[in-house]
């Protein structure tokens, strides 16, 4: 009986050749096919569940462009708010200098004038109204703070510091008294000297900084003049940007008022109505859940 030959196909692959009879061949399309049909099964339970997951950001939309709302306007609301605070503040500060000027025999914008001079307006009227004011206020006279200003200044641009900062802080060391903080600005003054003993506190403190200005006007002399440059001018540029800021905010403290009553009122009725469709959707996710592993099982 003659002996049949099985057919067999020559495979090719990377180099390599075999040949493969087609009842391998007919396995392998078998195994290759139910691989197929469980991918296939995997990817829709997939693409259902995509399509559950869009339905559920669908109806969250609504919520998130509301936040998104509320988030811009409570941004405009801090930025104009920030201006009528500052506008506020300007004023009580102005009420307050202005009678601590009359006090020493001047007025408060003549006195304010000489400030924007020894600074080059490199600091806001606010600004120097409150360090100058509470320096005046604890013993200084406005000669005194305007040497310290101009002494400062120079200080600051000589060894790259933050004149507004060192403003601050030494303003702060001369309405306490406290040499500790002159020495951020090259001020040593040893407290502890002989010629402060039996002195009492008042007299000690005025005496310290009487003897704190007369070093930074010697000080001065050694420091190099004062130019225009690229950090001047910016440092001008942010006090005007922040007098502008309170001029702006003068103008609209009554529309900020109205308008931040209204927020006030808008952002508690947007939070109950987030909460409100924060339950809907927790409770149309549960639904969504409980069905997709019922139709999985």
């Amino acid at each position: 009986m003659p002996v049949q030959e099985e057919l067999k196909i020559r495979v090719k692959w990377q180099g390599r050749e075999a040949d493969i009879g087609l009842e391998r061949l007919r396995e392998e399309f078998k195994k290759i096919e139910a691989r197929t049909k469980g991918t296939n099964q995997g990817f829709g339970r997939l693409g259902g569940l995509g399509t559950r997951l869009t339905g559920i950001m669908g109806r969250l939309g609504p919520a998130i462009v509301g936040a998104v709302g509320l988030v811009a306007a409570r941004e405009i609301a801090g930025t104009v708010a920030e201006m009528s605070r500052l506008a506020a503040q300007s004023q009580i500060t102005t009420e307050a200098f202005d009678t601590l000027a009359v006090r020493a025999g001047s007025t408060g914008p003549a006195e304010l004038d000489k400030l924007r001079t020894a600074v080059g307006g490199t600091l806001s009227d606010l600004r120097l109204m409150q360090n100058v004011g509470a320096g005046v206020d604890a013993g200084l006279t406005f000669d005194q703070s305007r040497t310290a200003l101009e002494f400062l200044r120079r200080y600051s641009l000589a060894f790259g510091k933050n004149f507004n900062q060192l403003t601050s802080t030494i303003f702060t060391g001369l309405q306490r008294g406290s040499t500790l903080m002159l020495d951020d600005a090259g001020i040593i003054i040893d407290a502890s000297n002989d010629i402060y003993k039996g002195l009492s506190e008042v007299e000690k403190k005025s005496r310290l900084v009487a003897d704190a200005i007369k070093l930074m006007g010697e000080k001065m002399e050694t420091l190099p003049e004062i130019q225009e440059n690229v950090i001047t001018k910016t440092a001008q540029l942010e006090s005007a940007w922040e007098n502008l800021r309170i001029e702006i905010g003068k103008g609209i403290e009554d529309e900020v008022n109205v308008f931040l009553d209204v927020l006030t009122r808008g952002l508690k009725l947007a939070s109950d109505m987030i909460e409100k469709h924060r339950k809907k959707v927790e409770k149309d996710r549960k639904e969504e859940m409980s069905a997709y592993y019922r139709i999985d099982r």
